[in-house]
């Protein structure tokens, strides 16, 4: 059975059953098994202040993201799970970014985020564009 943890590094609420549900959705469309991710729901300084520390992006360069993905296959020193636990890693979504979205598009917030938090899972997965 996937996975999907929701968490917060700010106070921010978001409808977590729908979300889980997308992502969870998502990853057994992927063949997906047994998979864990990790959503964390967050600001822009945040992901902000990780482009520059792990993408080494400059501030001006940092500061736009509304989705950064961290897959667990990038960690330096290959940290081995657990047999049947199979990480992926860590999508941070701004809701900084949601918010100023929400006013540009006048799409809900609850649909953003979930756009954003899929964007994340298939970087997890290995999709990723230009």
């Amino acid at each position: 059975m996937n996975t999907v943890h929701i968490e917060y590094t700010a106070e921010y609420q978001i409808e977590e059953q729908s979300l889980k549900e997308a992502v969870t959705k998502l990853l057994e469309s992927s063949g997906k098994r047994n998979a864990n991710i990790v959503v964390v729901i967050t600001n822009n300084e945040t992901l902000a202040n990780l482009a520059i520390q792990y993408m080494k992006e400059t501030p001006e360069e940092a500061k736009n993201h509304p989705v950064l993905s961290f897959p667990t296959g990038e960690i330096e020193g290959g940290f081995v799970f657990p047999p049947k636990i199979h990480y992926l890693g860590e999508v941070l979504v701004s809701m900084d970014w949601i918010s100023k979205e929400v006013q540009n598009t006048g799409k809900a917030p609850q649909d953003l985020v979930i756009d954003m938090a899929l964007h994340g899972t298939l970087h997890l997965l290995g999709i990723h564009h230009d």
